[in-house]
């Protein structure tokens, strides 16, 4: 019988190693993490023959989290982020290594790119007010900007807004 992704969220096949010993329970923190003694703490980073360390990626809560998910979710693993910008962050540290059909991003090509357009925003000193591009296009060596939105003018002058919006063609 299958179970049901509610009952999977409370009966989950997913497991931690034992012999962690925290002050909370059920939720162990890292911060209350206990070891009988300071040659405990040294083994006790040993990840590869303990299972789990001493500090917020490999407590049993985080383990049990990152099971359940990857059950929930079909998967084999999960991986936690210790914020929303650090996910963001892999995220598109994924999408650049190629994604949907792309080619990996060639990173100096995109460095460059990137150096490029901050010196045009240098080149307008003062009188930049914003500079969007969203989307940058990347595939490969190929990086394209396809929509940029540039306002200039002084605090003292009406803004000038320049636009370019290109549609890039899926190729097939």
């Amino acid at each position: 019988m299958t179970k049901s992704w509610k009952s999977r969220l409370m009966h989950s096949g997913a497991t931690v190693p034992g012999g962690f010993k925290a002050l909370s329970v059920p939720v162990e923190r890292a911060s209350t993490v206990l070891f009988p003694d300071s040659a405990s703490v040294a083994a006790g980073w040993d990840v590869e023959a303990k299972g789990h360390t001493y500090g917020i990626h490999g407590t049993p809560t985080a383990l049990a989290l990152a099971g359940r998910i990857a059950e929930l979710e079909g998967g084999e693993r999960t991986l936690l982020a210790p914020s929303g910008l650090s996910a963001i962050a892999l995220v598109d540290l994924a999408l650049l290594r190629g994604a949907r059909g792309t080619r990996p991003a060639d990173l100096d090509a995109l460095a460059s790119v990137i150096t490029r357009i901050a010196d045009a925003a240098l080149s307008l000193g003062p009188s930049l007010r914003s500079l969007e591009v969203n989307p940058l296009w990347v595939n490969g060596e190929q990086i394209e900007a396809l929509d940029v939105l540039v306002v200039t003018g002084t605090a003292d002058s009406s803004q000038d807004t320049i636009r370019t919006h290109r549609e890039r063609k899926r190729e097939p």
